[in-house]
């Protein structure tokens, strides 16, 4: 049996690929917005119903 080892994000031809990628381009979302002091990410992931990477964007101050 042959094994296919490409991620979903290539099988699906996304433009962004890997988690790297991803938190990069939400890096660059908050540097825009001037965030990215404020902010950690949790564990991105690709959403298979939208087709989309999800980003979460964590809080750097604690209550």
């Amino acid at each position: 049996m042959a094994v296919n080892n490409k991620s979903v994000a290539e099988k699906r031809k996304y433009s962004v690929l890997d988690v790297k990628l991803a938190k990069e381009v939400a890096r660059l979302w908050l540097h825009k917005t001037q965030l990215e002091n404020a902010a950690n990410f949790g564990l991105p992931e690709i959403d298979d119903r939208y087709h989309y990477w999800r980003v979460p964007i964590v809080n750097t101050k604690k209550k």
